[in-house]
């Protein structure tokens, strides 16, 4: 099994490095210098450890970038999205690799140490004050915080057997050599392309109501989970130009009568996210074989242009859900719990993952690629991912059942009687049986009164007077509850939130204006200021004496 450590790094404001911490499980070390850690850690009997940073891609390896590229070794940068997954160093008969925990435990480190019951509890510190090296307090606090991530780290690895990269690479390698039995056909780029484009959709978030009181708040019991137990689309699929009945299949439709949906099952996909719309005769869709039965069940005439249906099916993830279902709902504790509710919900979404990705790269004189840092001679190149399975198509079919079985459950309680949905949620003003078994409704809160704005920006107070606010992409604490009142009303046009943030690694090589605090290439501290409005723009919105405005789909030429 791979050897591994942790480390973390503490600074001043921010970015003005102060002293980074490693532990290896037997002793504890702190160094005034990252030159001086990294002359400790790039040792050849160190070759082959993983060192794991929580947090790490988002701020850690911001500091350690710089002095790894001035060591004039090979860097390879593996990274996602929102930032890097891991430095893997090389220098002479050395490897090193510098990993990021939250990828592989997405939650704080301070919710990890409750979940696993680690002895060694956050030391909490005021970060706005100015610390030196010499503090007391901050050395504690920084060897708690790598002392308790290597016992968290360590209790996975024996329970797990090994550390992944990531949740959901952990989910796929524990898929595959522990359940996986039958075929799954491996796209090409074209297919990809195909698949992605046209089917690929997250879950449905939509507000219908902006206010309501006497509401109950749902849960869907691991909705993604539950649809994977149905039969899942195997073999290679083959063309058609009509409906094949009990047949899964992705299919091109032209409507041959107009819609009246209030809720939509007709989705037009753009950078803005997913709009749940209604058609005219002769508008174009596309939409999955369970979807196109649901047209079938409520007499929506329409004409199939093309499709593709698969000839065989199977149940590719029946024992891999109830396996984990099963110990989430038995779990001895609450790390076996929260451990076996990653894996039922990070399996599914490694079958959509793009085959190609951009990777940053040092300059070897081979090949013509963009540049993304000509200071250090980095460039950014595309490639073709190492991926096992290539079922774009499966993550898409698994989505569609989702969004279908949400749908269904709204059905069933009312359509009239929703205010608001998210992917598995539902608010209502219906009280309604619940059921503890997956894919049954649970209870999450009873409303008093409850604000509904936009997606994921909603606030209530329940039923013990707890005021709960949400408001994606701000602070928990930015805004309450009246402040979203007086959005609703209009008694206020906007709400803004200021604060300051670190620039992202690849954020730091494209802005180069109003650069509040700077500490070499990768250590960028700017002021921020995010303005909440009131502007819903995914359905049309109907003034309502009772709720203030409640809403209807767009029609699709209106998108």
């Amino acid at each position: 099994m791979k050897r591994f450590a942790t480390s973390d790094i503490e600074a001043n404001h921010w970015i003005k490095f102060n002293m980074i911490g490693f532990y290896n499980g037997e002793e504890f070390k702190i160094f005034s210098s990252l030159k001086k850690y990294l002359d400790f850690v790039i040792d050849k009997k160190n070759s082959g450890l993983r060192i794991y940073f929580h947090n790490g891609g988002r701020y850690d390896f911001l500091f350690l970038v710089q002095e790894l590229l001035d060591r004039k070794g090979k860097i390879d940068f593996i990274s996602k999205s929102s930032g890097l997954l891991m430095l893997k160093y090389f220098e002479k008969d050395t490897v090193i690799e510098f990993a990021d925990s939250f990828a592989l435990l997405p939650a704080s480190l301070e919710k990890l140490i409750e979940t696993y019951n680690i002895k060694e509890k956050k030391i909490e510190i005021d970060f706005k004050k100015e610390y030196k090296f010499s503090d007391k307090r901050l050395q504690e606090h920084l060897k708690n915080d790598c002392i308790s991530l290597y016992n968290i780290l360590d209790k996975l690895k024996k329970q797990e057997g090994s550390l992944k990269l990531t949740i959901a690479s952990q989910a796929m390698y524990n898929f595959e050599h522990k359940f996986f039995k039958g075929e799954i056909w491996n796209v090409s780029q074209d297919f990809d392309k195909y698949f992605r484009e046209k089917y690929y959709k997250g879950g449905r978030v939509e507000v219908y109501k902006n206010f309501g009181k006497n509401l109950y708040y749902y849960d869907v019991n691991s909705l993604y989970p539950y649809v994977m137990l149905k039969k899942m689309p195997v073999g290679m699929p083959i063309k058609t130009k009509e409906y094949i009945k009990n047949k899964i299949g992705f299919y091109e439709i032209r409507l041959l009568q107009d819609t009246d949906f209030y809720i939509s099952i007709l989705t037009v996909k753009n950078k803005k996210g997913n709009f749940y719309v209604n058609g005219d005769n002769g508008d174009i869709f596309n939409l999955t074989s369970v979807e196109i039965k649901y047209l079938i069940d409520k007499k929506i005439k329409f004409e199939i242009i093309e499709g593709y249906y698969f000839e065989k099916d199977a149940y590719l993830f029946t024992k891999y859900v109830k396996y984990y279902y099963d110990k989430k709902v038995n779990a001895k504790d609450e790390t076996e719990r929260y451990f076996a509710k990653l894996m039922l919900n990070s399996l599914y979404g490694k079958f959509g993952q793009k085959l190609n990705g951009e990777v940053i790269e040092q300059n070897t004189g081979q090949g013509d690629y963009p540049v993304f840092d000509s200071y250090n001679d980095l460039l950014l190149v595309d490639k073709e991912r190492k991926i096992k399975f290539k079922g774009v198509y499966i993550a898409a079919y698994i989505t569609s059942l989702a969004r279908m079985k949400h749908l269904n459950l709204m059905e069933k309680i009312g359509i009239d009687n929703i205010y608001y949905c998210d992917t598995d949620s539902i608010i209502c003003d219906k009280k309604i049986k619940t059921d503890n078994k997956i894919g049954g409704l649970k209870i999450v809160a009873k409303i008093k009164e409850g604000i509904f704005l936009l997606p994921k920006v909603y606030g209530y107070i329940d039923k013990d007077g707890k005021e709960n606010v949400h408001v994606k992409g701000f602070s928990s604490k930015s805004f309450s509850y009246e402040d979203l009142k007086k959005l609703l009303l209009n008694e206020k046009q906007s709400l803004k939130e200021r604060g300051e943030r670190i620039l992202g690694f690849k954020e730091c090589m494209k802005r180069v204006n109003n650069i509040k605090m700077s500490e070499g290439n990768y250590l960028k501290l700017v002021d921020t200021t995010k303005i909440l409005e009131n502007k819903y723009t995914r359905r049309k919105l109907i003034k309502d004496k009772k709720h203030i405005n409640i809403t209807v789909p767009f029609k699709l030429n209106e998108i």
